[in-house]
């Protein structure tokens, strides 16, 4: 026999069955207070339902909003995120253009040593040419000179040319300031003309 069998109190005490079961006025009395427990206990669980049902509505409708709400941060984190990767790709951008904006610059520097070595050079290709030009100027006035005194040696060693050319040069036939350069070119003429005799006065 089960020990905590003697522990669970009885649900009709002793000789109520017999005496409710001997007097039907009791019986009644009886009948009907247990059908009004009954209905007490009916009431009570259908209110236990309703807050049940109202709690399950309400753990429902929090969960909805645990659902929403944890939806909302998960939509927020994920801006933050987006906004964070934006961030970011705005970084590399200005670090990107700062790179770029330092290598223009150091361009720039390069084309400015660029171009002014340039001009240094062009400078330096001008003051040749005109050194090259001065030189070419000197040189045909030497090979116009070169010329000249080769035209006058081939007159000069015709007779009658140069005869007449001597007449011309002689100093007695010029204006006294020419007389010293007239005297020089007679006498050029005269050691061409007759170079065994120098130079003499007479044509």
């Amino acid at each position: 026999m089960n020990p905590n069998i003697s522990k669970i109190p009885a649900l009709f005490p002793p000789g109520w069955l017999e005496r409710t079961s001997s007097d039907p006025k009791l019986a009644r009395e009886e009948i009907h207070n247990l059908a009004l427990k009954v209905k007490r206990v009916e009431d009570e669980n259908s209110k236990v339902r309703a807050q049940r049902d109202e709690l399950e509505r309400n753990a429902a409708r929090f969960d909805r909003r645990l659902t929403a709400i944890a939806l909302a941060r998960d939509q927020e984190h994920a801006q933050v995120r987006s906004s964070e990767c934006a961030h970011k790709q705005t970084q590399n951008q200005l670090e990107a253009l700062e790179r770029l904006r330092a290598r223009l610059e150091q361009n720039v520097r390069e084309a400015e040593l660029e171009r002014a070595e340039a001009n240094t050079n062009a400078g330096n290709l001008q003051r040749r040419v005109r050194r090259l030009e001065a030189e070419l100027r000197k040189a045909k006035r030497v090979s116009s000179d070169v010329l000249a005194m080769s035209a006058i040696k081939k007159l000069a060693t015709d007779h009658s040319v140069g005869r007449r050319l001597a007449a011309v040069i002689h100093p007695d036939k010029v204006p006294s300031e020419l007389t010293d350069s007239a005297s020089e070119l007679f006498c050029f003429l005269q050691t061409i003309r007759e170079p065994s005799e120098g130079c003499t006065r007479s044509v």
